[in-house]
């Protein structure tokens, strides 16, 4: 998903890139004048004292996922997502 490029009242907002993984995009969000957008289970799990996480309301939702090469798939690898797959699915 690509960030919105207007405000729910039609304001422009502006956009740049060169972040090149989160930590340096958060890196970036410390240092300068400048947002980032993650999911919301990404944004808990990079807490900072430094950035403030703000919810975003109005958005599609979003989900994480895990890939691997396919060339590096392992019996070990497999029953990795099999357990990640089963967590998600058990109630909470």
């Amino acid at each position: 998903m690509n960030s919105p490029s207007t405000t729910p009242g039609g304001a422009t907002i502006p956009t740049q890139g060169g972040a090149s993984t989160v930590q340096e995009g958060l890196s970036q969000v410390a240092f300068s004048q400048v947002g980032l957008i993650l999911c919301a289970a990404t944004a808990a799990y990079s807490q900072r004292s430094d950035i403030t996480f703000v919810p975003i309301n109005g958005l599609p939702e979003s989900a994480l996922g895990l890939v691997w090469r396919t060339d590096l798939e392992s019996p070990r690898l497999r029953a990795f997502a099999k357990a990640i797959e089963e967590a998600h699915t058990c109630p909470t």
